[in-house]
């Protein structure tokens, strides 16, 4: 009793659990969404009745519906669940659980109450062991831990490829204008103006970091599916995402061509 309160588990329809769900009640049950579709998709699942195993198993009745919720990793598809009592339940003898999570809801330093919750614990029952005391951010924390290494480690490589990329178009557009500066000096004592001489090296590095991009949209709309295990919130083909690398892209190659781009328009014809 008291647990999607707790946990903040809206339900969708019917009742949550009572002190009166005890083991001398007849056995009832909370199934999720995905269940109540799957299995009575045209009828209403409240007061529906199910049975899990051989036939001396106990019949369980619907009498709620909770929203879907994640119970081990952010990533997880939606699945069928129940939620049981767990007095009823180890009283039914279907696969009695072994242990229970006791879940304490504060407003403050939530460790500040692991003493009184011992004591209070030990007084219903001195033999009874606790356990892996954790607060709900650090089982969060725990859940998350390898996709934000992951998610960490590819922002770096992300970084990394980025600089590459400003260094390589950078380099090769000095080099473009180191071996075309005297014809540049040629145009310029013709009558090209430093405006036309700028726009003709940006242009030939922006053709080059187009080039790039386009090629690296294939690529990325191809890695998407073996990306889709880390990410949470976005689809594999998000607009935004696909809009904005592409974007960060030509405008760093931007700069990059800028700067060769804008020696070159100062360049000194008589001396080139």
């Amino acid at each position: 009793p008291g647990y999607f309160e707790q946990m903040g588990i809206r339900m969708l329809r019917g009742r949550t659990f009572t002190d009166d769900d005890n083991e001398t009640a007849p056995v009832v049950a909370v199934v999720n969404e995905a269940m109540a579709k799957k299995y009575w998709p045209d009828r209403d699942p409240i007061g529906q009745r199910f049975r899990i195993g051989s036939a001396e198993q106990p019949w369980i009745t619907i009498v709620g519906i909770a929203a879907p919720v994640k119970h081990n990793a952010v990533t997880e598809t939606m699945r069928t669940e129940m939620f049981v009592p767990h007095a009823q339940w180890a009283a039914a003898g279907a696969s009695a659980p072994r242990g229970m999570t006791y879940i304490v809801r504060t407003s403050g330093d939530p460790y500040a109450l692991v003493g009184y919750v011992r004591q209070l614990v030990r007084t219903m029952d001195a033999g009874l062991p606790i356990a892996d005391v954790r607060s709900l951010q650090q089982v969060t924390d725990d859940a998350l831990s390898q996709p934000r290494f992951a998610t960490l480690m590819l922002g770096l490589f992300a970084v990394l490829a980025l600089s590459l990329a400003t260094i390589g178009i950078y380099g090769v557009i000095a080099l473009l204008v180191t071996r075309r500066r005297q014809e540049l000096g040629i145009r310029m004592a013709l009558g090209a103006r430093p405006a036309m001489i700028l726009g003709m090296v940006v242009r030939r590095g922006m053709i080059l970091a187009a080039t790039g991009v386009a090629v690296g949209l294939v690529a990325a709309s191809l890695l998407t599916r073996a990306m889709g295990g880390l990410l949470y919130g976005v689809t594999r083909f998000d607009p935004t995402t696909f809009a904005l690398v592409p974007a960060t892209l030509a405008a760093v190659a931007l700069v990059a061509c800028l700067i060769p781009a804008g020696r070159a328009a100062r360049l000194d014809p008589v001396r080139a």
